[in-house]
């Protein structure tokens, strides 16, 4: 067995990374969070079942079912479950994410419960089901749901400080590239356990002294990961690195570098074409599963949300005509996905002689008392009751119900020559509603820096996009809207 050469000085270039969470003894990943993904699935069906329990036992001592209730319980189950996992509740990087785990569960257990309900509803047997039971069901599961992820986060937190559940890395790196990763995991990876750092030169092999330090450290430490920052061009020091670390049972991974500022090529994951490897540095927001379950989200849900507001549609419409002269709808054109133009639908909210003309160049923000509103249209506009014939857009395919919201040409080509990532919205359809309007980024814009942060706003929601993201921002909307006083 080779020396633990880390008992010595460590040579030129190597640097022994102290953390307190080895607490002076080295922390074993004998419990991987792969399998308390799994703990938590099962948990989470054990709530399910053991919620539909409560009531029964406390009402006449044990459980006691109906074949109705019983066909519910097992539905709803399964379509919970099936609906945390493909929000992403049991990957292993949202195990430390508690808001976002207590709130995507209660949204998604929300969802099963409704749906079920209206299915028993529609099949007529909805009588079977006792109210108290099913009310009852739906409390406990959702008391018992947060308390599994309240008691995950103490447990996960508990385990990372005594060094389990942690990638024990060593990085291996050159220049400001090198350095700027590690900072970056040691700051912003509450996952990784950096254990060292090695400084390589580009064009010197390592050393005798350095290997077998190199070899002591990964074996007395019990490296698992060695992470290589180097320059996309060093394609030969990497090669030899590999040659020397084949002999260890880490894993390797190679983050290179693409400029002299130490920026960090965007790797996104590794893909095939013709049997050979190749990197993947930008991935579709929507693939074809979440493109499919976003398009029937939209077209579904705005079809029904059209029909159930159609009298209140008619009224708006009377209202217009009776209080000023022109058209009921205003329709402009605005930029949509992949920078493609559509025309909006919006009840008119302004003096018809007014209004923004087509080719007029820059449209102006609509601002505080604006005298080109009338009346109604600054209650429209305050309750955005003047977005509401969006939903037509949505039907149609031009919209989505949540996203980027969709700005005038003139506006998009005034703000794509100041904001480097401004086009980037263009990736997934315009919405309704958006991330950055629930989060209070609406109404006039007096500067630059409000629409870089809506943007910032959009390009996170473009990240983490997802059906249950949507139903969580449609339910906040639903609250904001009463409330806000920033439209106008």
């Amino acid at each position: 067995m080779a020396p633990r050469a880390i008992d010595a000085a460590a040579p030129d270039g190597f640097r022994i990374l102290p953390d307190s969470r080895l607490r002076g003894r080295l922390g074993r990943r004998l419990l991987s969070p792969v399998l308390l993904t799994h703990l938590l699935r099962f948990a989470d069906l054990l709530a399910i079942f053991a919620g539909a329990l409560i009531v029964p036992f406390i009402r006449e001592g044990g459980p006691s079912f109906v074949a109705t209730e019983a066909f519910l319980l097992l539905g709803v189950a399964l379509f919970a479950s099936n609906a945390f996992s493909l929000a992403g509740l049991y990957a292993e990087d949202q195990l430390h994410r508690t808001g976002r785990q207590i709130r995507y569960a209660l949204t998604l257990w929300t969802l099963a419960a409704v749906l079920g309900v209206a299915i028993l509803f529609l099949a007529k047997v909805s009588t079977d089901v006792s109210r108290v039971w099913a009310f009852g069901w739906y409390l406990s599961t959702a008391a018992l749901l947060v308390l599994i992820r309240l008691a995950l986060t103490r447990a996960v937190g508990a385990l990372k400080e005594a060094g389990f559940l942690l990638r024990r890395v060593l990085v291996v790196g050159n220049g400001t590239h090198g350095h700027a990763t590690l900072e970056r995991l040691r700051k912003h990876d509450p996952d990784t356990l950096v254990l060292g750092y090695l400084e390589t030169e580009l064009d010197t092999p390592l050393g005798p002294d350095q290997g077998r330090w190199l070899s002591g450290f990964l074996q007395a430490r019990r490296v698992e990961h060695v992470v290589i920052a180097l320059p996309w061009s060093a394609t030969e020091r990497v090669a030899s690195l590999l040659d020397k670390l084949r002999r260890h049972p880490v894993s390797v991974s190679f983050l290179p570098g693409i400029d002299a500022n130490g920026r960090a090529l965007p790797l996104r994951g590794i893909t095939t074409y013709a049997d050979s490897p190749a990197l993947r540095l930008l991935d579709r927001p929507l693939d074809e599963r979440k493109y499919l379950l976003k398009s029937l989200e939209d077209r579904i849900l705005g079809s029904l949300l059209l029909v159930a507001i159609a009298p209140l549609l008619l009224a708006i419409a009377v209202a217009i005509k009776l209080t000023s002269k022109g058209p009921v709808f205003f329709r402009q054109a605005r930029v949509g996905f992949h920078g493609q133009q559509f025309r909006v639908f919006k009840f008119r909210s302004m003096y018809t002689d007014l209004c923004d003309r087509e080719g007029q160049g820059f449209v102006a923000h609509t601002s505080r008392n604006d005298p080109r509103v009338t009346p109604l249209g600054a209650f429209l506009r305050k309750t955005s009751l003047d977005e509401l014939p969006q939903l037509i857009n949505v039907v149609l395919g031009d919209m989505s119900l949540v996203g980027p919201r969709p700005h005038a040409v003139a506006h998009d080509d005034h703000y794509s020559a100041l904001i480097d990532e401004y086009l980037s919205r263009h990736r997934v359809k315009p919405g309704i509603t958006g991330w950055a309007q629930v989060n209070g980024a609406r109404g006039e814009i007096n500067n630059i820096t409000q629409m870089e942060q809506r943007i910032r706003y959009d390009l996170e929601y473009i990240e983490q996009c997802s059906v249950g993201f949507d139903l969580w921002i449609m339910l906040r909307t639903i609250g904001i809207l009463a409330s806000d006083g920033q439209a106008y």
